[in-house]
């Protein structure tokens, strides 16, 4: 039992990471990063959000920019 259970938490992490993913392809798309602003700008991508709505933590990263 104990290995369906960590199957299960597993899974729902994945689609956590899968829904992220989804999330920050499309903020990319809709913030056209492309164009040129008139102050210094560095993308950042959410790659954990805390489960406990109490905490309100979150952990981000930078995004390289692909040539």
């Amino acid at each position: 039992m104990q290995l369906r259970e960590q199957q299960t938490v597993y899974a729902t992490q994945l689609l956590e990471l899968q829904i992220l993913q989804t999330e920050n392809a499309q903020l990319r798309k809709l913030l056209e990063v492309s164009q040129h602003a008139d102050y210094p700008m560095q993308m950042a991508e959410i790659v954990y959000v805390e489960r406990d709505i109490f905490s309100a933590k979150f952990l981000w990263t930078k995004v390289r920019r692909k040539m």
